[in-house]
């Protein structure tokens, strides 16, 4: 089974060893990308059908995927960044550099490959196959992933500027989570997760989307919430899911709502939201940072 070339760039050997084995095993060609100046002249001239790199070092991702979405376009093949640092603020700027996905490592190169085949496979699905497909869903957590909730958030998005509704993204983030990792590996994440994600359902009103969003992050989609009628809402979710992994000093939440004149398409919504939940995280473990306009802060007891 030949399912296409990925060009592969972790600067971490054991990383890239594993990484390489797991795309092989699901039928993938592997070729080592090797610097910046070589990844790029491959590309132009036969585009792979993804490309996994790290996002800074010899690979220089975040720059390589600037030039590549600039040489190519709707063209480009999609770019998965790797980075060991694996905050917010990273992954908001693999993001704007045309990133398709960010992985914090160490990452599971199961966990890859399956990013690596959704991407594939909304690439290869034109807007109305699209539309009729099953919306892509988390092994771990049986939720949408953050793909499928994109394409939710558009939806949802124009659905509450027709109606005038407002509409709030609320990002949930776990550094308990990323500590088992390093801990106990990935299988205990993912065990975690699931956990998480059955109390986050609980808290999910009808209407509300639930969502995994990355590494020891999940989201979701409020109907019909603006900041302050959303508090209650966001103050029990605190409760629930700091119950759920056993923390005790809660997750740090962020979230965005509109309407806002900062924002205009979901891409601002998920960039205001991210933003957000940085600033809680700056602020210390167990905070809430909501924004509409204004900030709000706040540390549920």
């Amino acid at each position: 089974m030949d399912r296409g070339t990925i060009l592969l760039g972790d600067a971490i050997g054991a990383h890239r060893e594993a990484a390489a084995a797991a795309l092989r095993r699901a039928g993938f060609r592997v070729v080592p990308a090797t610097d910046a100046t070589a990844t790029l002249a491959q590309v132009l001239e036969d585009p792979p059908e993804a490309l996994v790199l790290d996002a800074r070092g010899a690979t220089a991702g975040l720059e390589v995927c600037q030039r590549i979405q600039a040489a190519l376009g709707s063209r480009a093949p999609p770019v998965i960044l790797v980075d060991s640092k694996g905050d917010v603020e990273t992954r908001v700027e693999a993001l704007r550099a045309g990133a398709a996905d960010c992985l914090a490592k160490p990452y599971d190169p199961l966990e890859l490959v399956a990013r690596v085949e959704t991407l594939l496979r909304m690439r290869r699905l034109g807007p109305a196959q699209r539309a009729g497909e099953p919306e892509p869903r988390d092994p771990a957590t049986g939720l949408l992933s953050a793909v499928g909730l994109e394409r939710r958030l558009a939806e949802e998005l124009s659905r509450a500027e027709q109606r005038r509704e407002p509409l709030g993204l609320v990002v949930i983030a776990s550094d308990e989570l990323r500590a088992l990792g390093s801990r106990r590996g990935a299988d205990a994440v993912q065990r975690e997760m699931a956990r998480l994600g059955a109390a986050l359902e609980q808290v999910a009103r009808p209407g509300d989307t639930a969502a995994r969003w990355g590494d020891g992050e999940l989201a979701i989609v409020l109907r019909e919430q603006h900041l302050f009628a959303s508090v209650p809402i966001v103050e029990r979710l605190w409760r629930e899911l700091r119950t759920s992994v056993g923390e005790d000093t809660g997750p740090c939440i962020g979230g965005a709502f509109v309407p806002s004149r900062e924002i205009s398409a979901h891409d601002d919504l998920v960039r205001m939201a991210e933003l957000a939940l940085a600033r809680a995280r700056r602020e210390g473990a167990g905070t809430v940072c909501l924004v509409q306009g204004l900030g709000y802060l706040l540390r549920p007891g």
